[in-house]
């Protein structure tokens, strides 16, 4: 196979990137532009000893799963991967590459792996709707007047007037920045706290509070917020890592209603939230489940960020001692138990590995009242369940060897990327941990992306 090469092959699965997985003579090939079940005419773009790439030239015969897709940029945007896909079928296809992912990387065999949670809307009328304008954060490159996403596999900007994604918020004020913009502003984030109505917009660029727009910005974008019933409740410039504020508070609250009460949360400029708020009660519900909390449990909340899945199982554990190595995320976290009157729950700012050593050590002897003094009791009594949520790149090693050398006898781990879930089963499995099941739930629809809850026990514990 030769770049050039016109091929024809169906697919039969796609990988996170959106990409469509072929075979031609038994070669894997990688086409764009596809879903599975589609046969289609395709142009090598590469070819490489065990694998091609290729874009799709023309769809021979389609899916049975291939929809019209609702946005007008979706063959351009790389913002979103399935928009031409049925979304019970983006369900199936997401329980599928976290089963494959935990069988073919993780070692296991036929792991149980439930059905994928998705997210519906329901009216009066039991219409069920998709889910759309779900995210509470929007990041868009920006140049000059152009605002919107990347195209797919380049730097280009897909210019985006509205983004069936993200918030009506963060719609109003890419447009007010688009309008504004002299090329100071090189990346936009806004923050939509769906349950209060507040919104932070975040401005990356050097010369930022030096614009001479920059008032007229401000105002615009808090008027035309208003006529959708949001606030502008906060302002910052971002420059080489470093956020300053430049109006408003330094930090937003959203509200949310879980099952049993409600939870407030401060989110800082910095700081990490899952972007979709339904989605995330549903995945925190689960993780409590497979705690299964009896009041008599400390969770070990390792990547707490602000605090917000320690604080969800509040009310149902013996205490919360959360780790987190961001230092605003952890005062945010802080200011979270303090918000909502939680008196039962410990931050402490640091690495895991660190944090779980100190307490372990011999002789060691904690501070009353401490984070440390509490995960000391919880380790010494066998109560206590680790929580796992690390970013896209897996956990460390040295944290997993962490946790399985103080003999923690239960690991909720919650993951946003299966290749590297699979990858940490496998050493959690060869550092005696017993995988029990796993729970995909549909945090980012209409993209490939999944998020996983995954249950380990310690062997013999």
């Amino acid at each position: 196979m030769n770049k050039g090469d016109i091929i024809s092959t169906r697919i039969i699965d796609m990988t996170a990137e959106g990409a469509g997985l072929g075979r031609v003579d038994g070669m894997a090939v990688f086409v764009d532009g596809c879903i599975p079940g589609d046969k289609v005419q395709a142009e090598v773009t590469k070819a490489k000893k065990n694998f091609a790439q290729a874009k799709c030239v023309a769809v021979l015969e389609e899916s049975e799963d291939r929809i019209q897709s609702a946005c007008p940029y979706s063959e351009r945007c790389g913002g979103c991967q399935l928009q031409e896909m049925d979304y019970s079928a983006q369900l199936k296809l997401k329980h599928k590459q976290v089963k494959d992912k935990l069988e073919r990387l993780g070692g296991l065999e036929n792991p149980v792996v439930n059905d994928t949670v998705g997210q519906w809307y329901e009216d009066e009328d039991g219409k069920v709707y998709e889910p759309f304008k779900y995210r509470n954060k929007g990041e868009y490159p920006v140049w000059n007047d152009l605002v919107g996403f990347y195209e797919r596999k380049s730097h280009k900007i897909v210019p985006v007037d509205e983004c069936l994604l993200q918030s009506e918020a963060a719609d109003v004020c890419a447009r007010a920045v688009k309008t504004f913009n002299k090329g100071d502003i090189k990346q936009l984030i806004v923050k939509t706290a769906f349950g209060t109505g507040e919104v932070m917009v975040i401005l990356e660029g050097k010369s930022i509070e030096n614009a001479p727009y920059l008032e007229d910005l401000i105002y615009a974008m808090d008027e035309q917020l208003e006529e959708i019933e949001y606030s502008l409740e906060s302002v910052y410039a971002l420059n080489d890592g470093k956020y300053r504020i430049i109006a408003g508070k330094k930090t937003i609250i959203d509200e949310v209603e879980f099952a049993d009460r409600t939870l407030q949360f401060e989110i800082s400029a910095p700081s990490f939230y899952q972007v979709n708020t339904e989605q995330m009660k549903k995945l925190y519900g689960i993780a409590a489940d497979y705690a299964g909390l009896t009041g008599e449990e400390t969770i070990l909340d390792i990547y707490c960020g602000i605090g917000t899945i320690g604080l969800s199982m509040a009310d149902k554990a013996k205490f919360i001692v959360g780790i987190e190595v961001v230092k605003d995320a952890c005062l945010d976290a802080n200011r979270n138990s303090v918000i909502n009157g939680i008196l039962n729950s410990r931050y402490v700012c640091g690495k895991a590995e660190e944090v779980i050593a100190k307490v372990t050590a011999e002789g060691y002897e904690p501070k009353p009242n401490s984070a440390e003094g509490e995960l000391l009791k919880a380790l010494q009594s066998g109560n206590c369940v680790a929580v796992l949520d690390p970013p896209r790149a897996g956990c460390d090693e040295i944290v997993l060897k962490a946790v399985a050398d103080a003999n923690i006898p239960k690991i909720v781990y919650i993951s946003c990327d299966p290749g590297t879930l699979a990858r940490d089963i496998k050493i959690l499995g060869e550092l005696g941990y017993e995988f029990k099941e796993a729970t995909p739930v549909d945090m980012f629809p209409w993209t490939g992306h999944v998020e996983t809850v995954c249950l380990l026990s310690k062997k013999n514990s």
